[in-house]
């Protein structure tokens, strides 16, 4: 979808990538579990992109080796790259935002890689695109 000097759509990985003119970036909502919970934005912006998806790869490693390390049935928490959480226990995986989206397999994590990747290959020919406007 396009609005005068914006293109829009959905990843296949969450999120929504939202181009301009002149940069891009990719916007989550996540709504409270319910009424007493407060919704939460997340934008990463174009510029930060590539350090997020080393921030992924790199936590996801860290996910794995603190997984093995953690005895059954204990709750780890651990504040990781990019702001990211990494949790061991009742919740696991690596989380973009506390506790959403998360990244608790190997395909996951390449669904959430491989759809940042597809951004930066959009962003070139769409801003060309936005610019003939």
């Amino acid at each position: 979808m396009s609005t005068g000097s914006t293109y829009e759509e959905t990843l296949p990985c969450g999120g929504r990538l939202r181009i301009f003119r002149d940069n891009l970036e990719i916007r989550y909502f996540f709504s409270g579990r319910d009424l007493r919970y407060k919704s939460t934005f997340k934008t990463i912006p174009g510029e930060e992109v590539e350090q997020y998806i080393q921030a992924y790869q790199k936590n996801w490693i860290d996910f794995i080796a603190l997984k093995a390390a953690t005895p059954k049935g204990n709750n780890v928490v651990k504040y990781a790259d990019a702001d990211m959480t990494i949790s061991i226990g009742a919740f696991e995986g690596v989380f973009l935002v506390a506790f959403h989206m998360p990244i608790n397999s190997d395909a996951a994590l390449e669904s959430m890689v491989g759809g940042y990747r597809y951004a930066q290959t959009r962003v070139d020919r769409i801003q060309a695109f936005l610019k003939t406007l």
